[in-house]
């Protein structure tokens, strides 16, 4: 009772204050005013958070991050319009073998990211270097996913997966270890997320040797309905301490 008294009393002082504002200040500030209460009492991150994702990225639209003797790389939503054939040459490439999109046929795939982007709990994002595309880039909540299944999902977890575009004519020296950097300062700086969750094939040799450079933790093998992964965690606090 003493909690709904005290909360009245708020609500008449602050409607006061309001008028008060109102008569020296002029309805602007009393909209400005409203925007701030609304803001602080829906949560500012909730509002503008991706697809109403609570830890997952943020609507952004283009994101820019410079690598020394690189370039310039960008992330921006994939648009599966657009880059229909690109994405399907990528995922049924021999590279991408562990990718487990090589037997479905065009339209299955073309379906499958447009309803990723539709989803309140997955999107994914198009990667270039210097404006040429150069990795395909996965984010998902754990919580609606089978990984769920495989560990305590806490909040601030985030899913992720990435591909890098087929090998070209001139290899750069160091470009994975360089996206999957750009991959996880991209995360954590556009989210609310505190840990990047991974389950790579247990077959992928090279990617668990990067995901350990970069600092996820390996904690075991898990069975998915498409693959054997393991599990592996990356914290935010390590993350930002190593690089």
């Amino acid at each position: 009772m003493y909690i709904k008294i005290i909360q009245n009393l708020e609500l008449i002082t602050t409607y006061y204050s309001l008028r008060i504002l109102v008569t020296f200040y002029g309805l602007r500030s009393y909209i400005v005013i409203l925007i701030i209460i609304f803001l602080t009492v829906h949560g500012y991150k909730n509002i503008f958070s991706f697809n109403g994702m609570g830890s997952m990225l943020i609507g952004t639209t283009y994101s820019t991050f410079s690598q020394k003797d690189l370039g310039t790389f960008t992330l921006v939503p994939l648009d599966i319009e657009v880059d229909r054939d690109l994405i399907i040459n990528w995922v049924k490439s021999e590279h991408a073998k562990f990718w487990c999109m090589r037997e479905m046929d065009n339209k299955e795939i073309f379906e499958f990211y447009k309803k990723m982007q539709e989803s309140s709990h997955s999107t994914a994002y198009m990667g270039r270097l210097n404006s040429e595309p150069i990795f395909l880039l996965e984010v998902y909540d754990p919580k609606f996913d089978e990984i769920n299944k495989h560990y305590e999902v806490k909040d601030g977890d985030i899913g992720m997966h990435f591909l890098i575009a087929p090998k070209q004519s001139s290899p750069i020296h160091g470009l994975s270890q360089s996206i999957l950097q750009i991959i996880i300062k991209f995360i954590f700086s556009n989210s609310s997320a505190s840990r990047v969750i991974v389950e790579p094939d247990v077959n992928n040799k090279k990617i668990h040797v990067l995901n350990k450079k970069i600092g996820f933790i390996y904690q075991y093998p898990i069975t998915l309905s498409y693959k054997i992964g393991y599990l592996a965690f990356l914290e935010k606090e390590d993350f930002k301490f190593k690089y």
